[in-house]
């Protein structure tokens, strides 16, 4: 699917979703980690899809960053850190 100026992010695949940012941060799948961390990496997804994120690999990257790494802005997320963000951003474009 190609993004046009006013594409939503949204997806029916909580799970799957949560699972690609976990494995993204964490090397891990939501299976393998502690069940609050999962919950977490859950929230994380599903207010991806609820809080009307452009599709956008820009504005996904900024959503994921700054709910992951718990900063209140982004000027808080290293320069290289927010690089990874922007290539999980990608991912879930890929995949979703």
């Amino acid at each position: 699917m190609t993004a046009t100026a006013n594409s939503i992010f949204t997806t029916a695949d909580i799970e799957g979703l949560a699972d690609l940012i976990a494995f993204a941060k964490e090397e891990l799948s939501l299976d393998d980690l502690h069940p609050n961390m999962a919950a977490r990496y859950r929230d994380i997804a599903a207010g991806l899809t609820s809080e009307g994120i452009e599709r956008t690999p820009k504005a996904i990257a900024e959503f994921v960053a700054l709910a992951v790494e718990e900063a209140g802005h982004l000027d808080q997320v290293a320069p290289w850190v927010f690089v990874r963000y922007l290539d999980t951003a990608d991912d879930i474009l890929k995949e979703f």
